[in-house]
């Protein structure tokens, strides 16, 4: 990761008990990041259910997980 500025380095709204106005800056904030793609996989691999992760939210990667089960039937 090194050569990367990342904007999830401190700040209320990247905890697991942030309120849905700091997630939304939360995500927000990702969208600039060059590591989202791997950030999300790595939530979505060790089943991160609480904070923001690859400009997700919590609810965001249970869709993606129900979508992706639907896939694989």
């Amino acid at each position: 990761m090194s050569g990367h500025t990342l904007p999830c380095r401190g700040g209320q709204e990247w905890q697991p008990d942030a309120s849905p106005a700091d997630q939304a800056i939360a995500v927000k904030l990702c969208g600039s990041c060059g590591l989202k793609p791997e950030c999300l996989s790595f939530a979505l691999a060790s089943n991160q259910t609480s904070g923001v992760w690859g400009g997700t939210r919590p609810q965001d990667r249970r869709r993606i997980r129900r979508e992706a089960k639907g896939d694989a039937a």
